[in-house]
């Protein structure tokens, strides 16, 4: 693997360094109900990343078009994310509870 000269100096010594990012995330992808934490940082972040550019879109005019793309679509989808997951996390709830009887 070749590196420019901007390359991370971590990365040069550590190709492999991404693999476990990546693996998490195929998890994620694959098995949501087993890395909720990584949804929930979708959900922050895509929240956060929306309150960004809508802060630049106030104070950049060049930047306006934002406010009508960009910016509801990643509050919406983090929005779905977070009622999806709440509903999940009930939903485990009520299963773990119901698989535990009283003898």
């Amino acid at each position: 693997m070749e590196l420019g000269d901007g390359a991370l100096p971590l990365l040069a010594h550590d190709p492999g360094g991404l693999r476990d990012p990546g693996r998490l995330s195929d998890s994620g992808v694959t098995r949501p109900h087993e890395e909720p934490s990584l949804i929930w940082f979708t959900i922050w972040s895509s929240v956060v990343h929306a309150l960004v550019m809508a802060g630049m879109a106030v104070e950049d005019p060049a930047e306006v078009g934002h406010l009508t793309g960009d910016v509801p679509v990643l509050l919406f989808v983090a929005i779905a994310l977070a009622v999806l997951m709440r509903r999940a996390e009930r939903t485990t709830a009520v299963t773990d509870l119901g698989g535990r009887r009283a003898a």
